[in-house]
């Protein structure tokens, strides 16, 4: 073959590889991203932990650098520690996952479903991570400014939180009242805009209600695509 031909041939190669990468659904890869792991968020000593993934579950759309858009039935494990250091698996949530990115904004939704306990996890207490069949949670970030929507089915509260750079503010919805707290930068504590809460206190929020999730807010980089395709040129 001429130089000009392998050229061309591996040109066309190159362009292929590339553009497959840009459009074609990528589940397998997706799976691969999820090794390095633990992803798992507590609250105490109990821990929602992130099952095996399986690929079968999980549906890609999108184009490549501009957006991916993830979309799964994920299992999540309860996990709970006990005194003596041992961890039972009190049983799994089935959560549906969406995560959403582009060049200009990312969310992620979940969807808790419905439990299925675990023989070994009868009588334990199960902490925050209770009763949370239709709990749903949002999040959405553009740019330095996020914002996370909790609606827990456990305690019949909304939460919605804004974080930007200068400020985090967070309202509390519950039994028919609310609160609305903000903390600026640097500011050592939280500052009521209002309560009419029977608590008080201000309310904190349950993050770990957030399931920890590899790809949430996940970006792209083109030349981990170009690269290996011109790397034979």
């Amino acid at each position: 073959m001429s130089v000009k031909a392998r050229v061309v041939s591996l040109l066309g190669g190159a362009a292929a590889a590339l553009f497959a990468g840009f459009v074609m659904p990528a589940a397998l890869a997706h799976a691969g991203n999820a090794g390095n792991g633990p992803y798992e968020t507590c609250d105490g000593a109990v821990c929602l932990v992130m099952g095996d993934v399986n690929p079968a579950t999980w549906t890609y759309s999108g184009f490549r650098p501009y957006s991916t858009d993830w979309k799964g039935d994920q299992a999540y494990n309860v996990e709970v520690t006990g005194a003596d250091g041992s961890t039972t698996t009190a049983g799994n949530y089935a959560i549906k996952v969406e995560d959403y990115w582009s060049q200009y904004m990312s969310s992620s939704t979940y969807q808790y479903g419905a439990f299925t306990p675990s023989a070994d996890g009868t009588g334990l207490d199960l902490g925050g991570f209770g009763d949370l069949t239709g709990t749903t949670v949002y999040s959405t970030t553009f740019g330095s400014f996020n914002q996370v929507t909790i609606n827990d089915a456990a305690n019949g509260a909304t939460y919605w939180i804004v974080t930007t750079p200068s400020y985090v503010n967070t309202e509390v919805t519950m039994d028919g009242a609310s609160q609305d707290y903000i903390q600026y930068a640097g500011a050592g504590a939280p500052t009521f805009l209002w309560n009419s809460l029977y608590d008080s206190g201000f309310v904190p929020v349950p993050d770990y209600l957030i399931p920890s999730d590899p790809w949430a807010g996940l970006d792209f980089d083109p030349s981990v695509y170009l690269s290996g395709a011109v790397a034979g040129l």
